[in-house]
C-alpha cells in the first residue's frame, strides 16, 4: 500500500470528513454566515477526528490482529509503526484543540473537543468489546461535533441554553433514534467480540 493510503486508512479520512461536515451543520443551525470561524471549526474537528481515529487504531491493534477481517489493517499488519501512530494522534488532537481555542480565545471549545476524544477513545473504545452499553458514550460522542459547531457560531455550550433555537431541541430529541440504529450494528458485531472473548477461556488441564 502507498504511504498516502496508509495515512488515509489510519486517520479514517472519509469518516473524519463526514464528522467535520457535521460540525458545519451545527454551525449553520445557529447562523447562516460563511466566515473564518466556520472554516476553523471544520478544520479543527477534522484534525480531532483524524487524531481520534489514529488513537482508536492504536488501541485496537492487538484485538484486530486476531480476526481475519481486521488483521490486514495498517497497525496489525505492521505496515505502520505503532509508536508513530500514537505520536501522530497526539499531534492531530493537540492541533485541533489549539485551533478551537483560537476561534474564541477561551477554553469552552477545546474542552468540548477534549470531551469528545475522552468519550470516544477513553470510554467507547475500551467498552465496546465488553458491553453493548458502549452505545451510550458512542451516541453522545457523535453529537459533540454539531454541538461544537453550534457553540463556535455563538450558541451556548449546551443547546438548551439557547431556547429561541427550537431546531436544536429537535436535534437532541433525535439522539435516542441514533442510539437504536447503532444498537442494531453492535448486535451484529457481538459475534466478533464473542469470538474474541472465547480466545481467552481457560483450557482444561
Amino acid at each position: 500500500m502507498k504511504k498516502s493510503g496508509l495515512y488515509t486508512e489510519l486517520m479514517k479520512i472519509p469518516l473524519s470528513l463526514m464528522i467535520s461536515l457535521s460540525s458545519i451543520f451545527g454551525y449553520i443551525m445557529h447562523t447562516s454566515r460563511l466566515d473564518m470561524p466556520l472554516f476553523l471549526t471544520a478544520t479543527a474537528i477534522l484534525l480531532l477526528a483524524c487524531g481520534g481515529a489514529c488513537l482508536n487504531n492504536y488501541q485496537d491493534r492487538h484485538i484486530d490482529r486476531l480476526f481475519s477481517r481486521t488483521r490486514h489493517r495498517v497497525l496489525p499488519s505492521n505496515a505502520f509503526p505503532p509508536g508513530r501512530a500514537l505520536s501522530l494522534s497526539a499531534t492531530l488532537i493537540i492541533l485541533g484543540d489549539v485551533i478551537l481555542y483560537l476561534i474564541r480565545y477561551d477554553t469552552t471549545l477545546p474542552l468540548l473537543g477534549a470531551t469528545a476524544i475522552f468519550l470516544y477513545n477513553g470510554i467507547y473504545t475500551p467498552l465496546k468489546s465488553r458491553s453493548i452499553l458502549a452505545i451510550i458514550p458512542g451516541a453522545v460522542c457523535g453529537m459533540m461535533p454539531p454541538l461544537i459547531g453550534w457553540s463556535a457560531a455563538g450558541g451556548g455550550s449546551f443547546f438548551f441554553r439557547d431556547r429561541q433555537h427550537h431546531g436544536a431541541f429537535r436535534f437532541m430529541a433525535a439522539a435516542p433514534f441514533l442510539a437504536d440504529s447503532f444498537e442494531s450494528l453492535l448486535r451484529i458485531q457481538a459475534v466478533r467480540y464473542a469470538e474474541y472473548a472465547a480466545t481467552f477461556q481457560p483450557v482444561p488441564a
